[in-house]
């Protein structure tokens, strides 16, 4: 996928409680994989979710010019968080 705005089509199908696999059918395999962060959101800046309180241990991203997509994984791998970066 190349373009952002296609992305954000298919990201706002991801569901919560979704697996890993229903989220790579609709974004294809992430850019990257790391811990995630110490906040949890759903969408973007206004959707705070309050501290992560551990429930979501895995954070995988989706890289485009200027914006990424990030989808939060629980320990079972299932999305407990996503958030839609600017300019990072």
């Amino acid at each position: 996928m190349f373009l952002d705005s296609r992305a954000g089509k298919e990201f706002a199908e991801v569901k919560m409680g979704a697996s890993t696999q229903d989220v790579i059918a609709l974004l294809g395999k992430p850019d990257v994989v790391r811990p995630c962060g110490e906040n949890l959101w759903w969408g973007g800046d206004g959707d705070y979710r309050g501290k992560n309180d551990g429930r979501c241990v895995t954070e995988v991203r989706y890289e485009y010019f200027l914006s990424a997509w990030g989808v939060g994984y629980s320990a079972d791998g299932h999305v407990v968080s996503k958030c839609h970066y600017f300019s990072e």
